[in-house]
């Protein structure tokens, strides 16, 4: 289950409730365990908490730079008080495998963290819906129908593509910075494994916990799939050093800032790789048990 902490004096926003007055209600928090969290009106609000108010809110605060927020469950209330609970929605998690990617990352200064999240975020991924693309499992893959549904998800993506390279270079014309992917992100050594979660891999260079990546991985599949990203490093290790081999370091991130579609995407593909690999397994097993009989 995903875990989200809301400090004591915290402030909250709900723009979606608004008080007697007709201002939007804006908080702090006066108590926040697991069970119950307890959001106090601001001193200098003049309106009051109205008597029939909705059960269930989205409350919005800011840590670190970063806009957050979450639904929230009223229990009760009075003219200045809101008591109720986080609803903390459980994600569908997939298998932590080894998968064939090109990935590419740069690490965001503190003070561009919050520009870059948003950008990522703004970024509308064109692929289908990761639901119809299930539907398509389903249809043999010489029909004409599906034939042609390939050359235009190709297409689409290669016009992708074109249009953000045709948008860095405009901006590199004009002298403006570009928060398109960069040329000078790096690779990393090595794709270790990757979830629906965050991704782990072995980088060159040493980078301290906490920091935030910027990530572009393209994951080698049919329809070809391209994530943008954003996540936090959880672990940086150092490796034992191999003689006259260089510098290695166990990196673990944990994605912060991703589309849901892109993660149902990263999903599906990876039990669809499961399955396969499973499938191989079955067979190498079934062939050795027949060379041995």
């Amino acid at each position: 289950m995903a875990i989200i902490e809301i400090g004591r004096g915290q402030c909250i926003s709900i723009p979606t409730l608004r008080l007697s007055n007709g201002e939007l209600f804006e908080g702090v928090v006066k108590i926040s365990d697991s069970e119950t969290m307890i959001i106090v009106l601001n001193p200098g609000m003049n309106g009051i908490i109205p008597p029939a108010i909705e059960k269930k809110y989205v409350l919005e605060w800011e840590t670190d730079g970063i806009q957050r927020n979450c639904p929230f469950l009223v229990r009760s209330h009075t003219g200045r008080e809101l008591v109720g609970q986080l609803i903390v929605q459980e994600r569908r998690e997939a298998p932590r495998l080894h998968i064939d990617m090109d990935l590419r990352y740069e690490v965001v200064p503190p003070a561009d963290v919050k520009e870059v999240a948003d950008f990522v975020m703004s970024r509308v991924n064109t692929t289908e819906d990761p639901a119809g693309e299930s539907l398509q499992l389903l249809r043999t893959g010489d029909e004409p129908v599906e034939m042609m549904r390939q050359e235009i998800q190709s297409l689409r993506e290669l016009i992708q593509e074109m249009s953000g390279k045709i948008e860095e270079l405009a901006a590199a014309i004009r002298g403006e910075a570009t928060l398109g992917v960069a040329r000078g992100m790096m690779r990393p050594l090595a794709v270790v494994d990757c979830s629906s979660l965050g991704v782990g891999f072995i980088a060159s260079n040493s980078m301290a916990t906490g920091d935030y990546l910027r990530i572009d991985m393209k994951l080698r599949a049919t329809p070809a799939i391209h994530i943008e990203c954003m996540g936090c490093i959880v672990r940086c290790m150092r490796m034992e050093r191999q003689q006259d081999g260089p510098e290695r370091y166990d990196v673990g991130v944990r994605f912060t800032h991703i589309h849901e579609s892109d993660r149902e995407r990263l999903i599906h593909h990876l039990f669809k790789v499961q399955r396969r690999l499973l499938r191989d397994r079955k067979e190498a097993l079934e062939l050795g048990t027949g060379t041995n009989s």
